[in-house]
């Protein structure tokens, strides 16, 4: 556990002090690669995490895809602190809220088909392990759910290959950053 904390430490520390200017810059290729290789996927519906603070951004990802009548799902937790995805496709997004808190009210129900999902990632391997911030929400969810294409958002900075995966840990398909769009199990 040590050495995942010490790498979520330091690619949070990146991440926080990323320079603005680049960060703009960043997050516009990643939405563009985003959007492509979404389009290139198979189905229509997609779990999408609202972004928190320094994560990849994903609120113009989610309104690009609403436009292209994409059903959007956000994460909500039950009191088990398992994460569920909630359907959010005519909702407003509060995106200055941490969504590991959001807690699901009684207007909003799960969605059980999903074909996309895409999860903030703190680090990554180059083999498609992703370090995330250690509740193991998406872990659980991924292995209820194996059909989703799981795909992280990061920037290249947050690769760390000194990753070591625990046996409940599941693998990415693909994570997209500003310089690369990594595919784990040549999917296309």
């Amino acid at each position: 556990m040590k050495n995942k904390n010490s790498i979520r430490k330091q690619a949070c520390l990146l991440r926080a002090n990323l320079d603005k200017n680049k960060r703009k810059l960043f997050n516009k290729r990643i939405y563009e690669t985003t959007i492509e290789l979404v389009d290139s996927l198979p189905g229509n519906s997609a779990f999408i995490y609202e972004s928190y603070k320094e994560e990849v951004p994903t609120e113009e990802i989610i309104l690009a895809l609403k436009k292209t009548q994409y059903e959007i799902s956000t994460p909500r937790i039950l009191r088990d602190n398992e994460i569920i995805a909630v359907d959010c496709t005519n909702k407003f997004l509060e995106f200055s809220q941490n969504p590991l808190s959001k807690r699901v009210v009684t207007d909003e129900f799960e969605v059980k088909k999903i074909d996309i999902v895409l999860v903030p990632v703190v680090a990554f391997s180059k083999v498609g392990d992703r370090l995330g911030y250690g509740g193991g929400f998406y872990d659980k969810w991924f292995s209820k759910n194996p059909s989703a294409v799981k795909i992280g958002l990061a920037y290249s900075f947050q690769q760390f290959d000194n990753i070591i995966a625990e046996e409940h840990d599941v693998k990415l398909d693909f994570v997209i950053s500003e310089t690369s769009l990594f595919n784990f199990k040549n999917y296309r």
